[in-house]
C-alpha cells in the first residue's frame, strides 16, 4: 500500500469511519466529481452486489466502486460510469459506503429510493450504455453538464 492508502486504512482501523469528498468520474451519475461527501465505514462482513466498496488496488491506488458480483475469494467491481470490470480480492477491500450527502441531506446507503435508482441503472442495459457513452463523450469534449 502507498502512504495515502495506509492513511485511509489507519483512519478506518482507528475510528471505524472515514469521511471525504471523492474525485473522479467513475461513479457518475450517483457521485459527482468533488461535489459530495461520502462516509465510509470499516468492512466487517462480506459485501453484497451493488454495495459501494472502498478498496486498494495492487499499485496502492484507493478506489470507490460498486460490487457487481460476489466471488468466493473477492468481488467483481465496476464504476457506475465504466464499462470494464475488475476483480478485487477480499483482503483489498477496507471499507464500504455507509452514507453520503446530497446538498445538506444525508442519504444512507440502504435508503430504498437510492437503491431503486441504482438497481434501475444496472437493469436498463441499452439506455445505461448510451448514457455512459454520452457522458464520456461530453467529458472528452469538456462540455459542462
Amino acid at each position: 500500500m502507498t502512504t495515502f492508502a495506509n492513511d485511509y486504512a489507519t483512519v478506518l482501523d482507528k475510528n471505524g469511519t472515514l469521511a471525504f469528498v471523492p474525485h473522479g468520474i467513475s461513479m457518475w451519475p450517483f457521485f459527482k466529481n468533488g461535489k459530495q461527501t461520502v462516509i465510509i465505514v470499516k468492512k466487517t462482513a462480506r459485501l453484497n452486489p451493488l454495495d459501494v466498496a472502498f478498496y486498494v488496488r495492487g499499485d496502492g491506488t484507493v478506489v470507490m466502486h460498486r460490487v457487481v458480483e460476489v466471488l468466493p475469494d473477492g468481488y467483481v467491481m465496476r464504476g457506475d460510469s465504466h464499462f470494464v470490470c475488475e476483480k478485487v480480492l477480499e483482503d483489498n477491500v477496507i471499507g464500504v459506503l455507509d452514507s453520503f450527502y446530497v446538498g445538506k441531506t444525508l442519504v444512507k446507503a440502504d435508503d430504498p429510493k437510492y437503491n431503486k435508482r441504482v438497481k434501475r441503472w444496472y437493469k436498463n442495459g441499452k439506455i445505461t450504455t448510451f448514457r455512459k457513452k454520452l457522458f464520456h463523450y461530453m467529458q472528452a469534449k469538456n462540455i459542462k453538464r
